[in-house]
């Protein structure tokens, strides 16, 4: 008796037709507490917490705003999480013009073939 419990509340619900509020609070360490209060009770909030999750609820607001896909690549890019800009290099097109070009010659070869029969 007396002793201060902390804890986070994860539910609370209002008791039909009384003036009591069930409530169920996390303790820690997966321990839960249920409790049947007078409506009036009064809480504590830890202001520090409550500036915590007020700054981590704008944060989600303003993350959930609509951006363009260009706003997307900038900020990938200054996260540094795609990555650089790589140009074609000569030796890929030259890879690039190979593979097309046999097959090209395959194709003609298959038409060649299958028309003959």
């Amino acid at each position: 008796m007396g002793e201060v419990v902390e804890g986070k509340i994860i539910s609370k619900e209002l008791i039909p037709s009384s003036d009591y509020i069930f409530l169920k609070v996390d303790l820690g360490n997966g321990v839960l507490g249920k409790a049947v209060v007078h409506r009036e009770l009064k809480v504590s909030v830890d202001q520090n917490r409550l500036q915590i999750l007020r700054k981590s609820q704008e944060k989600t607001e303003h993350e959930n705003e609509t951006k363009t896909i260009g706003d997307l690549y900038v900020q990938m890019k200054n996260d540094k999480s795609i990555p650089i800009d790589k140009k074609i290099g000569s030796l890929d097109v030259l890879i690039i013009a190979g593979f097309s070009i046999i097959g090209i010659l395959l194709i003609i070869l298959i038409i060649i073939l299958l028309g003959s029969f």
